[in-house]
């Protein structure tokens, strides 16, 4: 029977023999067994999925928040649309430009915009996600830039990240998909002005540097353990199995 065949040839055995003759209610039970493996990875490969897509929210009850408009906060920048891969193969150079996706570059020029440690968030595409980027580089038209106000110091990037991201993506706009999702967004710096960031606050009401830095550990805490469920759970199914 091909049912049980496909999965009797992963074993490398087309039949088991009993007495002599072929045993067909054993590789029915094997085939049987197969099955669910199969159905139980495939049940864990959306458990993972679903993980992935978790965000992560400690609980800050315990600290005093105030909520300040992002305004306030950053100036929120709009990288430039000029910057192209043809761009930079005519302005070659060893800095690297940085476009929609958090994955890597898009080319490198001869020049930069930006000096040191800022937040960066995609315009374009999976807008909203937020990359925090440090050293000498540009952005284009699909990113934009968040830098402190009158250079401000009392900002946490970490604690900032894990508060505004869910946020952006929130206000993202776009296209959705047959499942209500979202195919491709758009979240630019003129649809930012409304936002209200919460800021752990000290005794006086100013705004806590320190603590911000003890919330954001406990976000990074808590990721840290979800990125090794994800991987223990990949390592599971990419196990081969026998029965």
């Amino acid at each position: 029977e091909i049912f049980i065949f496909k999965y009797l040839s992963d074993l490398g055995v087309l039949k088991g023999m009993y007495n002599g003759e072929p045993w067909l209610e054993k590789q029915k039970e094997i085939a049987v067994g197969y099955v669910t493996l199969e159905q139980t990875k495939e049940t864990v490969v959306e458990q993972i999925a679903n993980l992935s897509q978790v965000s992560i929210v400690p609980n800050c009850d315990e600290y005093a928040i105030e909520y300040l408009p992002l305004s306030e906060l950053f100036d929120t920048i709009k990288g430039k649309s000029k910057y192209t891969k043809k761009y930079g193969n005519l302005h070659s150079g060893p800095y690297p430009v940085y476009s929609a996706s958090s994955q890597g570059t898009l080319t490198h020029l001869d020049t930069y915009d930006y000096d040191g440690r800022y937040m960066t968030w995609s315009t374009n595409g999976f807008a909203g996600t937020i990359l925090i980027l440090d050293g000498k580089f540009s952005i284009n038209g699909d990113r934009g830039i968040l830098v402190p106000k009158n250079g401000r110091q009392d900002l946490d990037f970490d604690y900032m990240k894990f508060t505004l991201e869910p946020i952006f993506r929130e206000l993202a706009k776009g296209r959705k998909g047959d499942n209500g999702e979202d195919e491709f967004t758009k979240l630019y710096p003129s649809m930012l002005s409304d936002i209200m960031v919460p800021i752990p606050v000290d005794g006086k009401g100013n705004i806590s540097l320190s603590l911000q830095k003890e919330i954001a550990q406990k976000f990074i805490s808590v990721q840290n353990s979800q990125k090794e469920i994800i991987e223990k759970l990949d390592v599971l199914i990419s196990k081969k199995i026998c029965i």
